[in-house]
């Protein structure tokens, strides 16, 4: 009896040490089960923060670019009493009073809205998207209407696009200047080279339209990736150049990121470029000319010269499912890493982070990871960052309608794009100006017809 007893306690014992080492291995090292735990442990830990749990009847009439808020803030709420932000935020963002989204210049030190642009989404819609585009969908209605990425010109203009579609410039007054023609359907980034013109990424071709380049033997079920680059005068919407990413790569012998890595049935979107950015920096190497790429389906960057045709470095990680890369003036490179699995929609780490990368001694850096795990930083696709002199860095969470800035121990500002109770509207892709890189004189020009 006594040795049944002890074989019974000795049998307890080893249960519990095994369960021990079992749940310190899920909570520590992310074993079986935590795949299915860590999504309950991550809506417990946020309910508190929200500010009241959405009625069915919310759930229901939910805008397609709305979501359930996981942050208690509305609006910008000043985080650092002692610190003043001189620079200024042009931010897009689904507005719930105009039902589309909005397009504001918000200057940092008071937060207040110094200009707001209303696109005509309406108008936009009759004219700007191809029949034979069947990638878009969504980005053809008012629901879809993104307005991402704008950019601001110096007479008090906007470069933007509606997600997929054509790119198009209003005037301050939110007048349609140009657009550009349907064939274009741009995507993604937005930016400004070296002698003023704009670069923005998009599709280049309709489906089937090109053919792969000669002497390159390709089955002929493969479509060609339409991602590329336009070149376009801001003045007019000319289309200066274009130019095919995977043209670049097969020109530089990177075969294999186009047909060996892919899960895709085709390769018309094996690469989903999101990024191309024109170098603003002439340090070592690197010249006025020089773009960045991201390439988020394959999680490569690179950075190329279109004067040579040259591939200067190509990386595949340590970045995972990545968005908007970088160049800072001494030659490292920012990378902002969505940590998605790209088809299971599932997190591959708990944050979104910014890495650093030194090309040179090929070293990598993470050194906002503690700020951005403490604020919850995850956002699972889009988004943008920017690494600002003295080591802040201005990051937004498209997905979850929320930009910040951080250094790298405290919280500076928060904006939640807040629409009603427990739902926040999405911000697409904001733009942050230093001082010095914003003119506002055409303020000062404002008519009293303008929307203010």
């Amino acid at each position: 009896m006594r040795r049944k007893r002890i074989r019974l306690i000795a049998a307890a014992y080893l249960l519990f040490a095994a369960a021990a080492i079992w749940g310190f291995s899920v909570g520590r090292y992310e074993a079986f089960p935590w795949a299915y735990l860590s999504p309950i442990e991550k809506f417990v830990l946020f309910v508190p923060e929200v500010e009241e749990k959405p009625t069915l009847v919310q759930k229901l009439t939910k805008h397609r670019m709305e979501t359930p808020s996981l942050f208690a803030a509305d609006g910008f709420v000043m985080r650092d009493d002692e610190f003043v932000d001189p620079g200024y935020l042009l931010m897009s963002r689904y507005s719930s009073a105009h039902s589309q989204t909005i397009v504001e210049l918000v200057r940092l030190r008071d937060f207040r809205i110094l200009h707001s642009w209303i696109p005509p989404v309406d108008e936009l819609l009759e004219t700007m998207f191809p029949e034979q585009e069947p990638m878009i969908s969504y980005n053809r209605s008012r629901d879809g209407f993104a307005a991402r990425h704008p950019l601001l010109l110096p007479d008090g203009r906007i470069v933007v696009h509606p997600g997929l579609g054509a790119l198009f410039c209003l005037d301050r007054q939110s007048r349609v200047v140009w657009r550009l023609g349907s064939k274009y359907a741009c995507h993604h980034s937005i930016d400004i080279d070296a002698v003023g013109n704009v670069i923005a990424a998009g599709n280049i071709a309709f489906p089937g339209e090109r053919t792969w380049p000669e002497g390159l033997d390709v089955s002929s079920n493969r479509t060609f990736p339409r991602d590329g680059y336009f070149v376009v005068s801001p003045e007019h919407g000319e289309v200066l150049r274009s130019e095919s990413v995977a043209d670049i790569l097969v020109h530089n012998n990177f075969h294999g990121l186009l047909f060996g890595i892919s899960q895709r049935g085709d390769t018309q979107d094996s690469l989903h470029l999101n990024d191309v950015q024109p170098l603003r920096y002439e340090v070592g190497e690197y010249r006025y000319g020089d773009l960045a790429f991201s390439l988020r389906d394959i999680s490569t960057v690179f950075v190329y010269r279109p004067s040579t045709r040259k591939v200067l470095w190509l990386r595949t990680g340590p970045w995972v499912s990545q968005h908007d890369v970088d160049m800072l003036p001494d030659g490292d490179f920012t990378v902002f890493s969505n940590n998605s699995y790209r088809k299971e929609k599932e997190k591959y780490r708990e944050i979104s982070n910014v890495i650093r990368f030194n090309v040179k001694s090929d070293e990598f850096d993470a050194p906002y990871d503690e700020i951005l795990r403490e604020v919850g930083s995850f956002t699972m696709s889009q988004g943008c960052c920017r690494v600002l002199p003295g080591g802040d860095v201005v990051f937004e969470q498209q997905n979850e309608g929320r930009v910040f800035r951080v250094s790298r121990r405290e919280v500076r500002w928060e904006f939640v794009n807040k629409t009603r109770d427990g739902y926040a509207g999405w911000v697409n892709w904001c733009r942050y100006y230093l001082a010095s890189e914003i003119d506002l004189s055409w303020l000062e020009r404002v008519s009293h017809d303008d929307s203010i």
